[in-house]
């Protein structure tokens, strides 16, 4: 099984190296469009740049909101956890 996973990581290792140039063709287009557009009074740029913000947002987004809920969650048990000690703890000493 070992070896298997070992062959399959190594093919997988080619083909993204094998594409590693194709893949970088579209960052020149991206780069140039936008900023010769913005040499030309255009903004362009500033709306791509927008839209990106605006796509990163929501992931962000949606992350914060789990690991605030999961925050929330633990938060609320451990208090309570102190809750219930502290009240056993004040019906004992009476």
């Amino acid at each position: 099984m070992k070896r298997g996973c070992q062959i399959l990581l190594l093919i997988v290792g080619f083909v993204l190296l094998a594409h590693l140039e194709t893949m970088a063709q579209g960052c020149v287009q991206c780069r140039m469009g936008p900023s010769s557009n913005l040499e030309h009074g255009g903004n362009v740029a500033r709306g791509i740049n927008s839209g990106i913000l605006y796509l990163m947002l929501i992931p962000y987004l949606l992350i914060m909101s789990i690991v605030g809920y999961v925050f929330r969650k633990q938060l609320s048990e451990k208090w309570m956890l102190i809750k219930t000690y502290f009240n056993k703890k004040a019906v004992t000493h009476r």
